[in-house]
């Protein structure tokens, strides 16, 4: 019997890949390491600006020790602490595949408002005066992303656990100004500019949002680690 119908070869069947989505889960202390190196990834990829005198020496000056011995204890105190203290630390790292290193992550800190100076998880350089005893404030950050898990949807899962894990009480963030598609990520989950800048050693500005709390919500136990 001849294989051609009606004038066209028969199709035959083309195997259909779908890519997995990154998974999102609780990174172990071992991995301080690896998420430091991902710290140091993200800015060599995302903020180098020439006209602004940012290129990979200077981020490397300023951001490069995060992976240094003493950076990496940071990190490893950071994520032990998530894990013997989650109502007071949050942290989930991105994976692009089962099994394989780290490709980003979001962490935060949660701390009695008026408790004096406050910085992000792994000592991110700024600071902020107490705004007001008697209720908790949440910091965000960092939150980095390495270009192979970007534009997949593992940003909206990660600010769904953190908000979550964030409960009613308000958090707040520095961003870059000049990172635009942040700066509209988070406005997309409630976060606002504040009005507040700096100038992080001279020739980085940024901004600060802040997300307003909701009184009538309670603290939600994070969800267990998803992918997508």
């Amino acid at each position: 019997m001849s294989g051609r119908v009606g004038g066209g070869t028969c199709p035959r069947a083309v195997p259909h890949t779908v890519a997995m989505p990154p998974l999102i889960d609780t990174p172990h202390p071992d991995e301080a390491a690896a998420l430091a190196g991902v710290h140091l990834r993200t800015w060599l990829e995302t903020y180098p600006r020439l006209d602004a005198g940012i290129d990979a020496a200077w981020i490397t000056e300023h951001i490069g020790p995060v992976t240094s011995p003493a950076g990496v204890a940071r990190w490893r105190a950071v994520v032990e602490e998530a894990r013997d203290r989650p109502a007071r630390m949050f942290c989930r790292a991105v994976r692009a595949r089962e099994g394989g290193e780290a490709a980003g992550f979001l962490c935060g800190l949660r701390e009695p408002d008026g408790d004096g100076t406050r910085a992000t998880a792994t000592g991110a350089p700024h600071s902020e005066a107490a705004a007001g005893p008697g209720a908790f404030v949440v910091t965000l950050g960092p939150m980095y992303l390495l270009r192979e898990v970007r534009d997949r949807g593992v940003g909206g899962l990660l600010m769904a656990d953190f908000l979550a894990w964030t409960g009613p009480d308000p958090a707040r963030l520095w961003v870059t100004a000049a990172n635009e598609a942040a700066i509209r990520f988070y406005a997309r989950h409630g976060f606002r500019p504040t009005g507040e800048r700096e100038m992080w050693r001279g020739r980085l500005p940024n901004l600060r949002m802040a997300r307003a709390p909701h009184p009538g919500g309670t603290w939600a136990t994070a969800r267990p680690a998803q992918s997508g």
